[in-house]
């Protein structure tokens, strides 16, 4: 439904000049009244969506916003309809957080599973040290979160929960390295000009420098 929804989208895009104001949300698991796909707005606040499906049978412990491979948890409805929503699974047992997180036993499941041909078992220990360099150096930015290497860890270890997480935290280092990097060329632009009005008010003959000018006020 979702590359169905995408192909349309694009056509209506090229063909009929239409931004893309609505997306097909599934609405499903044990805990769903009446699943089904829904047409909404985006905006649309997904209580609204869940109530159109008739509400929940019971409390669910997991809900989930997308597929349940790469989609995050929510503790919370409150959330509106984006242009990358695709759906909501709902489930009455939360059955990943009752299964034992034990020690790596080192079985390369992970990597044989792995569609971009990564280190997963490297990769996770560079995350719990939090070593964004080395996640780096084994190409971690490539992950594509498709949860695969999770799916078939025998330890139950939150792989790809734990490459998101790196991945956000090596964005957050760039983008404050490319702030620090702007700010410091701004400020050496505006020395620049400085020094440039005071070498032409040396040439002109005017003794008086305001200190301003200078960068000393």
């Amino acid at each position: 439904m979702d590359n169905v929804d995408t192909v349309v989208s694009i056509y209506e895009a090229v063909c009929e000049s239409k931004p893309l104001v609505r997306r097909i949300l599934t609405v499903t698991g044990d805990a769903v009244q009446n699943p089904g796909n829904f047409c909404v707005p985006l905006g649309t606040n997904y209580k609204e969506v869940v109530d159109a499906a008739g509400g929940f049978k019971e409390d669910p412990e997991k809900i989930i916003s997308g597929g349940p491979m790469m989609g995050m948890p929510l503790f919370t409805l409150d959330l509106p309809v984006m242009k990358n929503s695709s759906s909501i699974l709902a489930f009455k047992e939360d059955q990943v957080s009752k299964e034992p997180v034990t020690a790596c036993i080192s079985c390369g499941r992970c990597v044989d599973a792995c569609p971009e041909n990564l280190m997963p078992l490297m990769m996770m220990k560079a995350s719990l040290k939090k070593d964004t360099d080395r996640f780096v150096r084994l190409y971690g930015m490539e992950c594509i979160e498709c949860g695969c290497c999770s799916y078939v860890c025998p330890a139950k270890r939150p792989l790809t929960q734990g490459f998101k997480e790196m991945k956000r935290r090596v964005n957050a280092e760039r983008r404050a390295k490319q702030a620090k990097a702007a700010e410091t060329a701004k400020v050496g632009e505006v020395n620049h000009e400085a020094f440039t009005n005071i070498g032409k008010s040396l040439t002109s003959g005017k003794r008086e420098i305001p200190l301003a000018s200078c960068g000393m006020l």
